[in-house]
């Protein structure tokens, strides 16, 4: 599935590729429930962060993120 430009997760730090579309990582990450609606509505979002995504990458190998292709 590719994302478009109308989509509000676009830009946001949390929303990454998961097999085979884009999908939100939050808890992935965080290691807690979003609590909030997907979207428009998300009150979690922020700004994407290159060098922060690098240092989250201990946390998604815990997970079996590289295994199972989610990152």
């Amino acid at each position: 599935m590719r994302t478009s430009k109308k989509n509000p997760c676009e830009g946001c730090h949390y929303w990454r590729y998961l097999y085979p579309c884009n999908a939100c990582h939050y808890m992935y990450v965080t290691g807690h429930s979003r609590g909030c609606e997907a979207g428009a509505g998300c009150t979690r979002r922020k700004p994407m962060d290159r060098e922060e995504m690098k240092k989250e990458i201990p946390a998604l190998l815990k997970i079996g993120a590289y295994e199972n292709g989610i990152y």
